[in-house]
């Protein structure tokens, strides 16, 4: 078997697991919205899954390349620091039971999204076989911070969720087909 397709399979799986992970902040936080300060167990039940989802989600965003251009490469390792920069956050205000490191989160926020939004740009430009799965990505985490509290988490799973279905359905060559008009 393809030790590539191997690695996609793996990626399809921590992609939904991701997905379940953040659907779940938001399932949570729809029950019982997070304070900034004085947590309470599901107060640190959303922030732990929150953390989990953002520790799934740093090794897949090379699975997000169309290719392998410079641009993409320097846009996946952003996007990598952006999301571990917010996990760092998350696992602080665990520690401490309340929001912490908030420039680190919003900094982290900021590289994510930029490296995100490089590579929608190269995926729309090479218009290759499941070159959706980055916008999807990207979208999920834009409707993520503008609906916040109000299912924005939801939605970021279910785009994690869709990003997974596209790693799964990859060619079994391992090859980049590029699609048809």
């Amino acid at each position: 078997m393809n030790s590539r397709l191997d690695h996609r399979r793996l990626a399809s799986l921590l992609a939904a697991s991701a997905g379940l992970a953040y659907a779940t902040v938001g399932a949570l936080v729809a029950r019982a919205p997070q304070p900034e300060h004085h947590w309470h167990a599901p107060a640190y039940a959303v922030e732990a899954f929150f953390a989990l989802a953002l520790a799934l989600t740093i090794p897949l965003v090379p699975f997000l390349q169309v290719g392998s251009s410079r641009v993409e490469r320097l846009a996946v390792r952003v996007s990598q620091a952006g999301f571990t920069s917010m996990l760092v956050s998350a696992i602080a205000s665990v520690a401490v039971g309340g929001d912490t490191l908030g420039p680190a989160f919003f900094l982290g926020l900021l590289a994510a999204l930029a490296g995100l939004l490089a590579l929608v740009i190269q995926a729309l430009r090479a218009r290759r076989q499941h070159w959706w799965a980055s916008p999807v990505a990207f979208a999920g985490l834009i409707l993520g911070i503008g609906l916040g509290d109000h299912g924005g988490t939801l939605l970021l799973g279910l785009a994690w969720i869709a990003v997974s279905i596209a790693l799964q359905h990859h060619p079994r060559n391992g090859r980049v087909a590029t699609a048809s008009a």
